[in-house]
C-alpha cells in the first residue's frame, strides 16, 4: 500500500474521532432512545433526578416571623444562654442601650423595637 492511502486513512480516522467527540459533548443522549428514558429536561436543562424527588426546603415566603414589641432580661440572665464570646448587634441612643443576639436573629431576622419612642428595625441575614 502507498503512502497516500495512510495519509487518506489516518485523516479519516482524526475525523471519526473528533466527530464522535462532538457527538458525545454535545448530547449523545438525545440520539439513543433507551438513556432518553432517564433524562428529564426542565427549563431547557437536562437532569437525571424526577421532579416528583425534589423537595422544596426552607421556608417561605412570609414564614419567618418577626419579633415584634420584644422582652428584654438583664446581662446576668443572658449569661444562662449566651457566652462572653456570642456576637450581638448593639443599638445606642440617648443613652438607651440594647444587645439583639445573632442566635436569635438568625431564626427570626427582623426586629421591630423601639428606643427612647423611636421605631427601629434590627435585620440580620443568615444567607
Amino acid at each position: 500500500m502507498n503512502n497516500s492511502f495512510w495519509k487518506n486513512f489516518t485523516l479519516i480516522f482524526i475525523i471519526l474521532i473528533l466527530l464522535g467527540v462532538a457527538w458525545y459533548i454535545n448530547g449523545s443522549n438525545s440520539f439513543t432512545g433507551a438513556l432518553d428514558e432517564d433524562i428529564k429536561i426542565t427549563q431547557g436543562i437536562k437532569h437525571t433526578i424526577s421532579l416528583q424527588d425534589i423537595v422544596e426546603r426552607g421556608p417561605s415566603k412570609d414564614d419567618i416571623p418577626s419579633l415584634d414589641k420584644p422582652k428584654f432580661i438583664s446581662v446576668l440572665a443572658a449569661k444562662e444562654f449566651l457566652k462572653s464570646s456570642d456576637i450581638v448587634v448593639g443599638v445606642v441612643d440617648q443613652g438607651v442601650a440594647k444587645a439583639y443576639p445573632l442566635q436569635i436573629l438568625r431564626w427570626h431576622e427582623i426586629v421591630n423595637d423601639k428606643i427612647n419612642q423611636t421605631p427601629i428595625a434590627v435585620t440580620h441575614s443568615p444567607l
